[in-house]
């Protein structure tokens, strides 16, 4: 079973025994325990990260 069909079934749900165990979805429960305030720091941080490489690129840009 390809990864687009898989994908297809974990969304559009249903009780086929088959395919549940093959679930895509199913190995990602558990790897992020991160609290809502975690993910808003960490959301925050690489918005800053991001505007700050950005405002570097354009000022090193025109330096050239």
């Amino acid at each position: 079973m390809d990864a687009l069909t898989r994908l297809h079934r974990s969304l559009a749900g249903g009780d086929d025994e088959e395919w549940q165990e093959d679930d895509i979805l199913g190995d990602t429960e558990g790897l992020c325990s991160l609290s809502p305030l975690q993910r808003l720091y960490a959301f925050a941080a690489c918005l800053v990260a991001g505007l700050a490489l950005m405002m570097l690129v354009r000022r090193c840009n025109f330096r050239l």
